[in-house]
C-alpha cells in the first residue's frame, strides 16, 4: 500500500514533467544497441527500450519541491535515496507501459486530457516569454509626472482623484401617498431613523435607513441626481425608483481633493506599464504574423 502511496506522490510531484523516454513505436521490446547509443546523455536505466539518462534523472531531481523528501519517505541527497527514486520511477514507466499495451491511450477522454496538458504546457512557455518582456519594460519617474500633470483635473474616476462621497439616510414605501405623509412629518420635524425603522420597506429599514457612504455612480443616476446636490441636513423629495417611492437624508457630504504625485505613484506606475507591456506584446505578435507563413480554410468554421 505504501509503496502505491509513494508512485502516486512520484506522478503528483513530477506531473509538468515529461515521460522519461520513448519506447520503439509499436514495439514493447528493448532499442537495439545502435539506437540506445542515440540517447541523449548517459543511458542510466533502460525498461523495455524505455530510456532514462542520468541527465534527466539529475533534471527530475532538481525540479521536486523543497520538502520532496517528506511526501517520498527518502532522503534523495543519500545514495540509497537516488536508488529508491530511480525505483519508482521504473516502477512508473512499467505502469505506463502497462497502459500502452491494455490501449488505455487510445481512449477518446484519455486524448482529450492529454491534449489538455500539452495546451497547458504551451500557456506555461507563454506565460515565461511574457514575463521575458515585462522583464524589459521601465517607467520613467518624467513619465509618471508628466502623465499625472496631464490627468490630474480629469474625470472622477481617475487615478489623481478622490471622489466625492456621502452619507445619507433613506425611507422607501411602496405607495406615493403612503411617501406623501411621511415627507409632511418629517418636514414638520419627525425623526427621520424612527420614521425609517417603522415605515420603510428597504434593506436597511433596521438600522434607521442608514445607507452609509458611497460615490456617485453606485446607486441609479437618478437617485444621485437628487441626492449628491442636497446640503448636510437636507432631505429630498419623492424619488420615484423602480415602482418603490424613496425619500433620503443627506447626513454628511465629504468634497473630492486633489490627490498628490506621491500618492498615486505607484498606481500610475502600474498602469504605464501595463500599456507599454501591453503594446510590446502586440507589436510582438504583429512581427510573427509579418513573418509566418499562415493558412487558414475558415470556412470549415461555418
Amino acid at each position: 500500500m505504501k509503496k502505491i502511496f509513494l508512485l502516486f506522490a512520484i506522478c503528483y510531484l513530477l506531473f509538468a514533467v515529461s515521460a522519461c523516454g520513448k519506447r520503439e513505436e509499436g514495439s514493447g521490446r528493448y532499442l537495439s544497441p545502435s539506437i540506445q547509443k542515440k540517447a541523449e546523455g548517459t543511458i542510466l536505466a533502460d525498461i523495455n527500450g524505455s530510456i532514462i539518462t542520468l541527465e534527466e534523472f539529475k533534471r527530475k531531481v532538481k525540479i521536486l519541491p523543497e520538502n520532496s523528501s517528506a511526501l517520498l519517505g527518502y532522503d534523495l541527497n543519500t545514495l540509497e535515496g537516488k536508488r529508491r527514486f530511480l525505483d519508482d520511477l521504473i516502477s512508473r514507466e512499467l505502469l505506463v507501459q502497462e497502459t500502452q499495451r491494455r490501449g488505455l491511450d487510445k481512449k477518446e477522454d484519455i486524448i482529450l486530457r492529454l491534449e489538455n496538458l500539452e495546451d497547458l504546457k504551451k500557456q506555461i512557455l507563454i506565460t515565461e516569454l511574457i514575463e521575458n518582456l515585462k522583464r524589459k519594460v521601465t517607467v520613467s519617474l518624467e513619465e509618471i509626472e508628466d502623465f499625472y500633470e496631464r490627468y490630474k483635473t480629469g474625470f472622477v474616476a481617475d487615478l489623481s482623484v478622490e471622489p466625492q462621497k456621502i452619507r445619507a439616510k433613506q425611507i422607501i414605501v411602496k405607495s406615493e401617498k403612503e411617501a406623501k405623509q411621511i415627507l409632511v412629518q418629517l418636514l414638520q420635524g419627525a425623526n427621520f431613523a424612527m420614521l425609517a425603522k417603522e415605515k420603510s420597506i428597504g434593506p436597511n429599514a433596521s438600522k434607521g435607513g442608514d445607507l452609509g457612504s458611497f460615490s456617485r455612480g453606485e446607486m441609479p443616476e437618478v437617485f444621485d441626481d437628487v441626492v449628491f446636490n442636497l446640503q448636510k441636513g437636507d432631505i429630498s423629495g419623492i424619488i420615484k425608483l423602480e415602482g418603490r417611492y424613496h425619500i433620503v437624508k443627506l447626513v454628511d457630504k465629504k468634497e473630492g481633493r486633489q490627490k498628490s504625485l506621491e500618492e498615486v505613484r505607484e498606481n500610475i506606475k502600474e498602469g504605464l506599464l501595463k500599456e507599454k507591456e501591453a503594446k510590446q506584446l502586440e507589436s510582438l505578435l504583429k512581427g510573427l504574423k509579418e513573418k509566418a507563413a499562415i493558412r487558414m480554410e475558415e470556412e470549415l468554421l461555418k
